[in-house]
């Protein structure tokens, strides 16, 4: 098993968190579903792409 640090390795997470995870999928669909690519919408947006692939995959501290 690999711990994706998201749940500590028990295999729950809190609700905040897999609302952070929801939310991240919810914009990366959206996005697509409107032809933009990661570049485009961060720039549209004023972030790096590296920032928002963290955030659209609630990656790093607080998710964005």
């Amino acid at each position: 098993m690999v711990d994706c640090g998201r749940c500590g390795a028990t295999g729950e997470v809190t609700a905040a968190e897999l609302a952070r995870v929801e939310e991240g999928e919810r914009r990366r669909r959206d996005r697509i579903a409107r032809g933009v690519s990661l570049q485009q919408e961060a720039a549209r947006l004023g972030l790096t792409p590296m920032a928002l692939a963290d955030i659209e995959h609630a990656r790093g501290e607080g998710g964005g």
